[in-house]
């Protein structure tokens, strides 16, 4: 007769019964959660996986617009009950080249305007803004308010 030697692996699982049942199953779950994590891996793409393609058409796009009139409370405002004062105060200027901006506070709304706006609810039209200076007039009265000092009256 011919004495067979058992192999180092055959030893191995004949001492570790429950390896015999343990490994398949491990086998089993790294397959399911390979085939899991590759399908899920499609759905977990960041902003930086995005390229040209994937960007949204024209019509499913939103623009977000500046808020141009603001209602403001009583005590922040600027603007003073004073019946000589111009109805404008002159609380900023955005300036560039081509189209310069202009911040006015007229009694409790501020408003951005830019030139040839109407300012908030008035007649009042921008003529003309500069970086120190925004000039208004309401077809009868012209006025020049300053960043800096008070206002100028002009008739």
């Amino acid at each position: 007769m011919v004495k067979q030697e058992k192999s180092s692996i055959k030893l191995f699982f004949e001492e570790n019964r429950s390896l015999v049942f343990l490994l398949p199953l491990l086998a089993v779950l790294v397959v399911i959660a390979f085939i899991v994590l590759s399908k899920s891996n499609k759905a977990l793409t960041t902003s930086a996986d995005f390229s040209e393609d994937n960007r949204l058409s024209s019509e499913n796009q939103v623009i977000v617009l500046p808020q141009t009139n603001r209602v403001i409370d009583e005590e922040s405002s600027a603007v003073k009950k004073d019946p000589f004062e111009s109805p404008f105060v002159l609380t900023g200027i955005i300036y560039s080249q081509e189209s310069p901006l202009a911040i006015l506070e007229s009694e409790n709304i501020s408003s951005i305007v830019g030139v040839g706006s109407t300012v908030g609810d008035s007649s009042w039209k921008v003529v003309s803004i500069d970086k120190d200076t925004v000039t208004l007039s309401n077809g009868s009265e012209t006025i020049t308010l300053d960043i800096t000092s008070k206002v100028h009256v002009q008739n």
